[in-house]
């Protein structure tokens, strides 16, 4: 399937290139290293997307010796797949004795990764049974798959990893089908152990090849959590940061007389890469290796191609989580970049739940 982001036209990326250094004691510097997490949500809908999700949260789990609940949302009028005949409606209990079946049957598989799995079905809408699961349980993480429907598949079907993102009082990370990753699928994994000779053994079967993360900011306090999440990742993975800002697009302006669109945009550029660097010098630790950029243009758009060009391996963003009027008025930058972005995203919304311990 084509990636959906190759519709979107590309910008150049303005960089400031300046090496990371502390100016004296770094905001989060007294932080221990790594995301600590103690309970990890993955909805599962049984398809081989969904599935994807839980090599993630495993490779989490791993790091954080943290507990993984596998939940299933059993929607009322629950029909019946796979028939020759018009589909018939199922029992809502029988369809979730077959749901309780499958996921056991997920959990007995994983007994040999010496990680607590518990299983949970639910009834209800799958977006807001997911959310409010996740609340019931106090989990710190929810791993979540996503098919990125575009164009009149997702404007007749929506997206329940959307509606996630935007109600979720933790944050959610989004994988998707057909995208650059940054775990090692538990096959290939051991596939590779089973290729070396007796005696020698590879990398963890969740290996993490987190090289690269990209943080988006607009220099607000809610942007400024994506960072407070990205910097403990970067420095247990040794990854390299990149800050990205987005100046608005200042083209409207040639409307009015007198203006130089070509002057307004790039003082604008200028004074985000001042802010940019400010920002890193302030936030970022000794020994993070860190750098700016800054692209003018529609924020979910660049974005996704900044992703790309810089190769990232994750995205890490913050939403404000409006819904209802504000919603349909602003719509979310934070939802728009998952529904496009070819690598996985973390979302990470404000006001959120403080559990992650740095």
């Amino acid at each position: 399937m084509k990636n959906p982001s190759a519709s979107i036209a590309s910008a150049p990326t303005r960089k400031v290139n300046k090496p990371s250094r502390s100016a004296g004691k770094p905001a989060l510097a007294a932080k221990p290293p790594g995301l600590r997490l103690k309970k990890i949500l993955v909805p599962v809908d049984f398809s081989d997307c969904s599935k994807k999700a839980l090599d993630y949260a495993l490779g989490f789990a791993e790091q954080s010796q943290a507990a993984i609940y596998l939940v299933h949302i059993v929607e009322t009028a629950t029909f019946a797949r796979d028939l020759h005949y018009p589909p018939l409606p199922i029992p809502d209990e029988e369809a979730a004795g077959v749901a309780r079946k499958k996921l056991t049957k997920m959990a007995t598989e994983l007994k040999d990764e010496s990680i607590p799995v518990m299983v949970d079905v639910r009834f209800g809408n799958p977006a807001d049974g997911v959310v409010t699961t996740a609340a019931d349980l106090g989990v710190d993480l929810i791993v979540v798959s996503t098919h990125g429907f575009t164009g009149w598949k997702h404007a007749l079907l929506g997206s329940v990893t959307e509606r996630i993102v935007r109600l979720a009082r933790c944050p959610v990370l989004v994988v998707r089908e057909h995208e650059h990753e940054f775990v090692v699928p538990r096959p290939e994994a051991a596939r590779a152990e089973a290729s070396l000779p007796k005696g020698m053994h590879a990398a963890p079967v969740e290996a993490f090849k987190l090289k690269n993360i990209l943080v988006t900011t607009d220099f607000s306090d809610c942007s400024k959590k994506a960072l407070q999440y990205a910097i403990p990742l970067a420095r247990q993975h040794n990854a390299k940061l990149t800050l990205l800002n987005i100046s608005p697009d200042t083209r409207i302006l040639n409307q009015y007389g007198g203006v130089d669109y070509g002057k307004v945009e790039e003082a604008m550029l200028q004074s985000a890469e001042r802010k940019l660097d400010a920002l890193r010098k302030k936030e970022i630790p000794k020994g993070i290796r860190a750098t700016c950029a800054v692209r003018g243009g529609r924020p979910t758009r660049e974005i996704v191609h900044a992703a790309r060009d810089l190769k990232a391996d994750l995205i890490v963003i913050a939403t404000h989580g409006h819904t209802g009027i504000k919603h349909a008025l602003l719509g979310s930058t934070a939802e728009n970049v998952v529904r496009y972005a070819y690598c996985p995203v973390l979302t990470v919304r404000e006001p959120e739940r403080k559990k992650l311990e740095f």
